[in-house]
Parts: C-alpha cells; sequence; structure tokens
C-alpha cells in the first residue's frame, strides 16, 4: 500500500482534474454568454475555457496542498483515519447489497399500492371534504 504522502498527492491531482473540468465548462458558458470566441488553443480539444479553467484548478490546488497547511493537515489527518476503518469483506457487502435491494423492492411495492390505492380514490372522487 502506497504511503500516506502518496494518497495526499493522488488526492489533491484527482480534486485538481475535477475543478479543471467543471470550470472548463463554467468558462465555456460564460464566454457563450459574454460572446467570446472560445478559440483553440492547442489543438480543437485544448480551447480557451479549458486552458483558463486548469489554470485556475492548478492554482488552486498547488495552493491548497503546499501553502494552506490546514487543508493540507486535514487531507493528512482523513488519510490517516480511512487507514484505521475496518473495511466489510467482499461477502458481507455482498449479502448486505442483497439486503438493501430486497427491502427497497418491498418499499417500492408498497409504496405502489398506496400510490394505487390513492390514484383510484382521487379518480372516483372518493374523498370527503
Amino acid at each position: 500500500m502506497p504511503a500516506k504522502n502518496t494518497w495526499v498527492w493522488i488526492f489533491f491531482a484527482v480534486a485538481t482534474l475535477v475543478v479543471a473540468k467543471i470550470l472548463d465548462f463554467a468558462f465555456a458558458d460564460i464566454f457563450a454568454m459574454a460572446r467570446v470566441n472560445n478559440a483553440a488553443v492547442l489543438g480543437e480539444n485544448f480551447i480557451l475555457s479549458t486552458l483558463c479553467g486548469a489554470l485556475i484548478a492548478v492554482a488552486a490546488g498547488f495552493y491548497l496542498s503546499s501553502l494552506n497547511k490546514q487543508t493540507r493537515s486535514f487531507v493528512e489527518e482523513s488519510v490517516v483515519e480511512l487507514d484505521k476503518t475496518a473495511w466489510p469483506s467482499r461477502e458481507e457487502a455482498w449479502s448486505s447489497t442483497i439486503v438493501v435491494l430486497i427491502f427497497s423492492f418491498i418499499s417500492a411495492a408498497i409504496l405502489g399500492v398506496f400510490d394505487s390505492v390513492f390514484n383510484w380514490l382521487t379518480n372516483h372522487n372518493l374523498f370527503l371534504y
């Protein structure tokens, strides 16, 4: 299993990629509303909105991972706590999934019956005011 520091860097890298993609979508919409040409920068898949989103995400990721000690400490402590977690075995997870599915179907059936009854009552004007 990789060291704690490796997991922390993986977290910040993935978070930076996710934020970059979200900002890419946001800048694309902003540029469309402002009628700014969202031109290709490094090929047709890397446009101006992608560049802006990536730059801001990398800057934020660097700040949060290297300069902001509170955020870095929080992520490191979270990784330590995840090491202490007792994860279920494959068999336990499978049996729990089956139980959840069975109760979900039972609940859906009960709610379906109630919905049908109230639908019938409503369509036949049997509710008294």
